[in-house]
């Protein structure tokens, strides 16, 4: 087997600081813990505010039948990519990132590239008078050692497992400058749907108009990122809990309720493929933040495989939810609205009526929607057609059915908010984390190449001596993607469940032919000799297949589904 695995940490596996390895002195279980609440975090937030909606035609079982392929899938690419971010590490070791050693295109082995220059290298170089030189974190480099050991000495507790260095060794050039705009796009697209609905829900929980609260919402979030990122994990568990405490008593509620109702549930099997998309997104998302939560683990085979168990938890976990929210809405909300296929006809009249019996939140998102014939908190259907999220109906539904639970709207309030708020603390960080990564990378590559040429790094005097320090350019550059971010949300796109499932699908499911690709790369030189501490089962490598035709025929499904919908406005 090309990639070797051991239950002690090999040579070959990256050198972890000390510190990082004892995940600051907290205990594996802690760890777990919280790598568990933090992949809920990303899976239990605005996926599950719109699948509910996708299911008005189809109804329950056929989206039972669509869905469970799909958590399968996602525990395959959970596995699969936990195997090259191990290899990833290793290559960091080896510096295999290098710039002028490594081509992806042409299949150069770096480990007989190395060695023939130390072999064969010239008297001058072998013989050469032993010189030391200062890098800039005041370590003393020898400069007679190869240039790959030199650079080690310098980076490895500098440059860690991330997407840019993930894109960097394991796709072809070409490929990595389609691949590295897209990451940022889906960051600003998810960042941007979540600033959307938080938004919302915090503006209709405080009774504000939700365009006054997306500068709070998007500024005060950012600044929290940006200022609590060492420690932003278990913030993160902490509010995950208990969101995930509120989620599940508000599904208990609906189940209760759709209990004693009666509330019939149509299906129609013609319409099983309406919500493969949605299904996609509410248990979508855990590569882009895989790298920064691995990186709180030790490079063991138990760390390893505890990093990977606590993942793959969290996906049975948030299936189960999704599966019991979506029978508790249907439970509780009509499916269809025949008002939404008839001519708008006596629509004042309607409104007066449903706002008299409505929270305020609700009457506003109703009144919003004259131009509808049909009432947004009435059914799926016209939720739907208006892009409202799934809470509004439901709200409005539970109140009728028994208003002593008034304070459920409230409740329900308190989870969207939540719920946004910690999804797009975890988002944000992990794009932090991508921009900590690709900053390091270029600085160390600059130092690099100013230690091979035996000169010291020019760096800045006096007044301007920050703009030296890799920190200041993680801020800036973080602070720069949170403004834009802002400046999306301020412009009003179109609803979230429109762009959730339209464009955010897209970059989501294109997780999964990405980690085939890289999964492809590592058992090819210059990975083939490099050691793991878990490997894959022979047994489960085939099964990768199954993540290119799935995912490949979803994004598909999602190009058609755009084009028709172009060709048909």
């Amino acid at each position: 087997m090309p990639i070797k695995s051991g239950n002690q940490e090999p040579s070959a596996i990256l050198h972890i600081d000390e510190s990082t390895q004892q995940g600051s002195g907290h205990s594996l279980l802690i760890r777990c813990s919280q790598c568990f609440f933090v992949s809920v975090a990303v899976l239990l937030s605005s996926g599950i505010l719109g699948l509910p909606l996708k299911l008005h035609r189809s109804g329950f079982f056929p989206f039972l039948l669509t869905f469970s392929p799909n958590v399968l899938l996602q525990i395959l690419v959970v596995y699969f990519f936990v195997i090259v971010l191990q290899v990833c590490d290793s290559a960091l070791e080896e510096s295999l990132h290098d710039d002028n050693t490594y081509n992806s295109l042409n299949g150069l082995s770096l480990v007989e590239t190395d060695t023939a220059s130390r072999n064969g290298g010239s008297p001058s170089t072998d013989h050469a008078n032993h010189e030391e030189t200062t890098s800039n974190d005041g370590a003393k480099v020898d400069l007679n050692l190869p240039k790959r050991k030199r650079f080690n000495m310098q980076t490895s507790s500098k440059i860690t497992t991330n997407l840019h260095v993930l894109a960097k060794l394991f796709f072809p050039r070409w490929l990595r400058f389609l691949v590295g705009p897209l990451f940022l796009i889906e960051f600003t697209l998810i960042l941007t749907c979540y600033a959307l609905a938080g938004s919302e829900a915090a503006g209709q929980l405080f009774g504000i108009n939700y365009v006054y609260m997306i500068p709070v919402f998007v500024i005060s979030l950012s600044i929290i990122i940006l200022v609590t990122y060492a420690i932003i994990q278990p913030i993160v568990s902490v509010l995950t809990l208990i969101k995930g405490l509120v989620f599940m008593f508000v599904c208990v509620i609906g189940v209760s309720l759709g209990s004693e109702s009666h509330n019939p549930i149509t299906t129609n099997w013609k319409y099983a493929a309406d919500p493969i998309l949605f299904e996609t997104i509410a248990l979508g998302g855990l590569p882009l933040c895989m790298p920064m939560i691995y990186e709180k683990f030790g490079k063991t085979k138990k760390e390893i495989r505890a990093f990977r168990n606590s993942i793959f938890s969290a996906i049975i976990f948030c299936a189960l939810l999704n599966v019991l929210w979506a029978w508790s809405v249907l439970s509780v909300v009509p499916q269809l609205d025949s008002s939404c296929r008839t001519p708008t006809t006596n629509i004042t009249t309607r409104l007066v009526e449903v706002k008299s019996q409505l929270p305020p939140d609700v009457a506003t998102t109703t009144v919003a929607s004259r131009e509808m014939a049909c009432d947004p908190s009435s059914s799926l259907e016209a939720a739907l057609l208006s892009g409202t999220i799934t809470t509004i109906p439901f709200t409005k539904m539970v109140i009728e059915k028994n208003p002593n639970m008034a304070f459920c709207a409230v409740l329900i309030r308190i989870f969207v908010s939540l719920s946004t708020a910690v999804s797009f603390l975890v988002i944000g960080a992990s794009l932090h984390h991508t921009i900590i990564g690709f900053i390091n990378f270029l600085m160390t590559l600059r130092r690099m190449k100013y230690a091979a040429e035996s000169r010291a790094v020019p760096s800045s005097t006096g007044r301007f001596n920050f703009l030296s320090s890799n920190f200041f350019w993680h801020i800036l550059s973080s602070s720069g993607f949170f403004f834009l971010i802002f400046c999306i949300a301020m412009a009003q796109p179109q609803s979230m469940i429109k762009l959730f499932e339209r464009y955010v699908s897209i970059g989501l499911n294109f997780a999964g032919p990405a980690v085939f690709l890289m999964f492809q790369r590592v058992w090819l030189p210059p990975y083939s000799h490099l050691s793991i501490p878990l490997s894959s089962n022979s047994k489960v490598r085939p099964f990768r297949y199954l993540i290119l035709l799935y995912y490949g025929g979803i994004i598909a499904y999602d190009l058609v589904v755009i084009i028709y919908d172009m060709v048909a406005s």
